[in-house]
């Protein structure tokens, strides 16, 4: 099949971007792997929290009677 000068540059385009967005995507994930240490921190600071809010309650709970 014999592709015309345009359609040739539009495919040479098409590979240019896909190859910017594979670049941006691998930068992104890149990006969160480094995070995901600080949200599973962060989760668990998260549980301890409810957990020490609720001993506080028991305890006020406790205190009443």
């Amino acid at each position: 099949m014999v592709r015309g000068k345009a359609q040739m540059r539009r495919i040479e385009n098409d590979t240019s971007s896909n190859q910017q967005t594979i670049e941006r995507y691998r930068r992104h994930t890149k990006d969160n792997e480094t995070n995901k240490p600080i949200e599973q921190n962060l989760q668990h600071l998260k549980a301890k929290s409810a957990n020490m809010l609720k001993t506080v309650e028991d305890l006020e709970v406790s205190r009443r009677y």
